[in-house]
């Protein structure tokens, strides 16, 4: 109501019909005890409810009491009487809201104090004790209403009028009360003349309704209206005057609350001027000076909290020291003696016997000293100091009566401590603590309290904090309903609004990270956005809730993969940055979250600029912050990431040392005992794995998994996050096991994946994770031991993660790829189509799914390739190597010219020319062949583990050009490609018996062109070394026997000597022996032997030979599955020994047995083949033995 209104409805019919209006004035209340001798104690009585006033005589009004002297209270201002009331009931209340006192005035006994020319009238209070006597000093002033003319009067009824509002508006939380308490007193404020002696009370009143109001809408206007007016209070009030401290804590408390609203600084530092000035003019043992330097504490608080200047916190934990020291230790709020709030800072509470008694701030006092060392903790991280805050809280809490007023806030203080500790220890009991301090606070906050929805704002950031440490989904779920009641009762428009949301938001982004599901992340980005949107532009929280966004918007990128999702998170993350001040204390977590943004584009997109701009943020976050600062870790935990993520695209040496130097540091800065420290060993475990994968020494790969191992230890058993070090666990002993062959490091493995499949719940995210990881071990270990329960295991695990993954996961690619390599391994043991069909079906899928522009998509048309490739090698079917190029050359196209995996890409490319050039002898594809191999070892830096490989295929397709053009310079470059492969392979790595094993293949065809005894001497050694460096057991140990044997069979057919066929046939024998049954290799083991059965049966004619010979082939021929490329290859072996056999008995079954199996070898040798001549003129000599024979007989 503005001031005509007012003035209208004083001057209204109303009022005008009422002869006399009645006030009850000097209302006054005062105690005395019984007992003359007896010591004061501690009553602090803060208001009167009188009923009756109203015409309900059931509803009661309260008014404030004022300290008016020792035991005595006073009521400022007059209280209108209804007309026609009938009397009115007083009852005196304790700041706790119990009743200590009560009687009646009736109307009657009213009236004739209004008539009689006595005033001062008193009336002795019934009271509960007996001790107390409390005497109610009153009187009643009949004004006529035509007599509210005067200046004077009107001011004085404008004020009462005003704070009578006021008072109703903090009871009701109506803004109707509140803006008709503020226009009374503009009212009164216009009306007075300059130099009016109540000018400053009135410019107090209006200033201290402003901010009222303020505190329930946050409009930036009323806060600046609350500033003006107190301001002005202070000008307008004589130097000396009694109320000028009083004055300057209003004007430094209203700073203050706009510092927290907008963060400037200038508000803040104006505020703490204010309310030292304050404590300056307030005298030793004055009643008000424990609140002045409370008030003094908590600006110093907010000041520390914006700057992280530890000054700032010392200077609040003085005052907050003073102000407890300052109430006397009898007071009914007085919380005990802190010796043991030690550390931090030493109080000494004792009685001050000249405070006067009844003061009510004591509990509050304690509160904020708690709250102090909280922020305090919050920037040191030192245990001792949340402990002290703890301590303090609940000493509070304890000896505050059970129907206090402040009892909730006290225990949603005492929450958000235990919560803070727990974010330290990862402790559950302080997260029980904390959750159950909350809910008291929920249960004794009456509904429709205005604080009901900050406490259930808490009681669900705790249970988020459970949540993530337990992953219990009822605690989620709790946090989301409670979040949600919160944002229900907070009014529109509310300050608080924003930050609901803002807590609402992340805990539906927790959810979605726990169970995938999109509504949530969706739900969670449009409560952050409209966190953000109603925030005013220049509030101080609006960087934090683009943080918040920000984050929600990485998260749904991670499940996406959309680019608009991770441009969106990196804008928002930007916008936080440039929002915030420079120098303020959360510009270093800013920048972190920029980096993890800019890092997670990179991720997908392999832009360096991205992932350069990721470890600039991160630098930027570790130098913005103080040594000591509990955050200094985890931003250089951070850091490591952004560099280990650089190293592994440009493989530069110094940016994995870079990330190894940055997670030991932040191991270092993380004190013993943190929730925090399996996370650090974990993330400098991987440092460690990437940095082995691109040196192969050992030693990196024994402290990455020193760090894993210290990470599972660390993790508390239950706890969500063992799973995920399980995971780092066995990755890093498959990646041991593929470099050392060694089978106990693979068993590790596969126990660690196990183990993490078993601890993460059945409807986890993570499980289809933990699921393709046990897969890939126990494919690792099928290729060592070639034992199928693994590789139909390993299937089976990577299949059912893809049935557990949501359709559109961004993970979906890799769990195909992964499916599709355990197909391959599969099919390379059984031949069976059907499973290589599985592979390929599978890396088509992995293809299709991963979006355009992504870095994996070369991955997948790789891994397409190989499979492609495997096919040919067994059909023979030109379509499929037709594929497998096809895939390969768009592999290389897609792969950036700077990528570390340029190289084994050109790789697979050349492996595809080569396969196809043995089919159709095209020299274009043995050159394509040769200059791909060549071009991945150009591309590959000196030292790069992958290079004795690289030089091994290279060596392979030149042996291919001289098996075609018997060019002599390609088989010695072959030779020399191979010797070196050998020279860079580390001595004892698995790799090594494979090179060994291609330099025996390349001098082995050497010496079939040049027939130097040098040269085949040189490749038994190589194949007998290949054949002593794989471990017994090893899947590749028959293969290895397999090409020795070829080798001394070999040396046999040029020097005659029995020992090599007889050497040759031992280990052709062994390498069918050490097969088993079904493997796919077996028919080609098995017409080697068949081979060396036949030359040495040519050599000593023993038919033993011969029939073991044919035993052989046979074997091979009926080994070998329908349609496999080789077939037509062991029917010739089969036919060449019935025909040996039938030179040497003339049995005319072997000769018709022999011409069969060469026609079918014709005919199911492709069109085109490089052999098909040569089967032709096999057919031709079997069908002339039969007449050469009779010739021969008839001679």
């Amino acid at each position: 109501m503005d001031l005509e209104a007012l003035l209208r409805s004083l001057n209204s019919n109303d009022n005008q019909g009422n002869k006399s209006r009645f006030y009850l004035t000097d209302i006054s209340l005062k105690c005395e005890d019984s007992d003359t001798n007896s010591t004061h104690q501690p009553l602090n009585i803060t208001g009167l409810s009188i009923f009756g006033l109203e015409d309900d005589p059931d509803t009661g009004s309260c008014f404030q009491l004022v300290q008016a002297g020792d035991r005595q209270w006073k009521v400022e201002g007059s209280i209108e009487l209804a007309s026609g009331m009938n009397g009115l009931e007083i009852i005196a209340q304790s700041e706790e809201g119990s009743d200590v006192g009560s009687l009646k005035l009736d109307s009657i006994k009213m009236h004739a104090v209004a008539n009689s020319s006595e005033h001062g009238h008193s009336q002795r209070m019934e009271t509960a004790d007996e001790g107390l006597h409390l005497t109610l000093l009153w009187d009643v002033c009949e004004v006529p209403s035509e007599t509210i003319t005067t200046l004077e009067e009107l001011l004085v009824f404008l004020s009462n009028y005003g704070n009578q509002l006021r008072d109703r508006f903090n009871h009701t939380g109506d803004l109707a009360d509140v803006a008709e308490a503020i226009a009374a007193h503009q009212g009164a404020v216009g009306l007075a003349p300059p130099g009016h002696a109540d000018l400053p009370v009135h410019f107090s009143n209006l200033g201290t309704s402003f901010l009222a109001r303020f505190e329930h809408t946050g409009e930036l206007s009323d806060i600046a209206g609350a500033i003006a007016a107190h301001q002005k209070a202070v000008e307008l009030t004589p130097s000396g005057h009694a109320a000028l401290p009083f004055r300057f804590n209003n004007l430094g408390s209203s700073l203050s609350t706009h510092f927290r609203h907008t963060r400037e600084l200038s508000d803040i530092n104006d505020a703490i001027a204010a309310l030292q000035k304050a404590v300056e003019l307030t005298p030793s043992g004055h009643t008000n000076l424990p609140l002045f330097l409370t008030n003094l504490g908590n600006s110093f608080q907010f000041r520390f909290q914006h700057t992280r200047n530890l000054s700032d916190i010392s200077d609040a934990i003085v005052a907050h020291q003073e102000a407890v020291e300052l109430t006397p230790s009898g007071h009914d709020k007085h919380t005990g003696d802190l010796d043991d709030v030690a550390n931090a800072i030493t109080a000494h509470q004792k009685a001050v016997e000249l405070t006067p008694a009844g003061h009510a701030k004591v509990s509050w006092y304690l509160n904020n000293l708690g709250t102090s060392l909280s922020a305090h903790y919050g920037r040191t991280g030192e245990l001792s100091d949340i402990a002290d805050a703890i301590s303090a809280q609940q000493k509070a809490i304890e000896l505050t009566p059970l129907d206090h007023a402040d009892l909730p806030f006290r225990f949603n203080n005492l929450g958000n401590s235990f919560s803070a500790r727990f974010k330290h220890t990862g402790e559950l009991s302080d997260i029980a603590d904390a959750i159950a301090a909350l809910q008291k606070a929920i249960e004794l906050t009456p509904s429709g309290h205005v604080n009901l929805p900050l406490c259930l704002n808490s009681f669900g950031n705790s249970l988020l904090a459970r949540f993530k440490h337990t992953k219990e989904l009822s605690d989620i779920c709790g946090a989301i309903e409670a979040l949600q009641k919160a944002i229900e009762l907070t009014p529109s428009g509310h300050a608080n609004l924003p930050l609901c949301l803002n807590s609402f938001g992340n805990s539906l982004l927790a959810r979605f990270e726990h169970t995938g599901e999109a509504a949530d992340i969706a739900d969670a980005i449009v409560a952050n956005q409209k966190a953000v949107e109603l925030t005013p532009l220049g509030h101080a929280n609006l960087p934090v809730l683009f943080t918040s966004l920000g984050n929600s918007f990485l998260c749904h990128f991670k499940q996406t993969h959309e680019l608009s999702d991770i441009s969106e998170a990196i804008a928002a993350h930007q916008k936080a940055v440039e929002l915030t001040p420079l120098g303020h204390a959360n510009l270093p977590s800013c920048f972190n979250n920029l980096g993890n943004s800019s890092s997670a584009r990179f991720e997908q997109t392999g832009e360096l600029s991205d992932i350069a701009d990721a470890i600039a943020a991160h630098q930027k976050a570790v130098e913005l912050t103080p040594l000591g600062h509990a955050g200094l870790s985890s931003y250089y935990n951070n850091l490591g990431s952004s560099f280990s993520s650089c190293f592994k695209h440009t493989r530069e040496q110094s940016d994995i040392i870079h990330a190894i130097a940055a997670f030991q540091k932040a191991v270092e800065l993380t004190p013993s005992g943190h929730a925090n420290l399996p996370l650090l060993f974990t993330n400098l475990g991987d440092s460690f794995l990437s940095c082995y994968k691109h040196t192969q020494n050992l030693s990196d790969i024994a402290n990455a998994i020193s760090a894993f191992q210290k990470a599972v230890e660390l993790t508390p058993q239950g706890h969500a996050k063992v799973s995920w070090c399980l995971h780092h666990l066995g990755s890093s002993f498959l990646t041991r096991f593929e470099h050392t062959g060694e089978l106990s490091d693979i068993s590790d493995a596969i126990v660690a994946h196990q183990k993490a499949v078993k601890l993460t719940p059945s409807d986890h995210a993570n499980l289809p994770f933990h699921l393709n990881n046990l897969g890939k071990s126990l494919s690792a270990r099928f290729k060592h031991t070639e034992k199928l329960s693994d590789i139909s295991d390993a299937i089976a695990a990577s299949q059912k993660a893809i049935e557990l993954t949501p359709l559109g996961h961004a993970n979906l690619p890799s769990l195909f790829t992964n499916l599709g390599n355990s197909f391959l391994s599969c099919f390379e043991h059984t031949g069976k189509l059907s499973d290589i069909a599985g592979a390929i079906a599978a890396h088509q899928k992995a293809v299709e799914l991963t979006p355009s522009g992504h870095a994996k998509v070369p991955f997948c048309w790789n891994d397409l390739g190989n499979s492609f490739s495997a096919r040919f090698k067994h059909t023979g079917e030109l379509s499929d190597i037709d594929e497998a190029i096809a895939a390969h050359q768009t592999t290389v196209k897609l792969t950036p010219s700077d990528h570390v995996d340029l190289p084994s890409h050109f790789n697979n490319l050349g492996s595809s020319f080569s396969a196809r050039f043995k089919h159709t002898a095209e020299l274009s594809d043995i050159s394509g062949a040769i200059a791909a191999h060549q071009k991945a070892v150009e591309l590959s830096p000196p030292g790069h583990a992958d290079l004795p490989f690289l030089f091994t295929n290279l060596g392979n397709s030149f042996s291919g050009r001289f098996q075609h053009t018997g060019d002599l310079s390609d088989i010695a470059d072959a030779i020399a490609a191979h010797q070196k492969a050998v020279e860079l392979t580390p001595a004892g790595h698995p790799k090594a018996p494979w090179c060994f094993n291609n330099l025996g293949g390349s001098f082995s065809l050497r010496f079939e062109h040049t027939r130097d005894l040098y040269d085949i001497a040189n490749a038994i050694a190589a194949h007998q070394k290949a054949v002593e460096l794989t471990p017994s057991g090893h899947a590749y140990l028959p293969s290895r026997c397999n090409n020795l044997g070829i080798s001394f069979s070999t040396r046999f057919e040029h020097t005659g000597n029995v020992s090599d066929i007889a050497d040759a046939i031992a280990v052709h024998q062994k390498a069918v022996d050490l097969t088993p049954p079904g493997h796919a290799n077996l028919p080609l083991f098995s017409t080697n032997l068949g081979n060396s059965f036949l030359r040495s049966f040519d050599h000593t004619k023993k038919l033993s030979n011969i029939a073991d010979a044919i035993a052989a082939h046979q074997k091979a021929v009926e080994l070998a599955p329908s349609g496999h490329a080789k077939v037509p290859l062991f029917l010739t072996n089969l036919g060449n020994s019935l025909l040996a056999r039938f030179e040497h008995t003339g049995d005319p079954h072997d000769i018709v047995h022999a011409i069969a199996t060469y026609q079918k070898a014709v005919k199911l040798t492709p069109p085109g083949h490089v052999d098909l001549p040569s089967r032709f003129i096999n057919l031709g000599t079997s069908f002339k033995q039969p007449a050469l024979l009779v010739l021969h007989q008839s001679d």
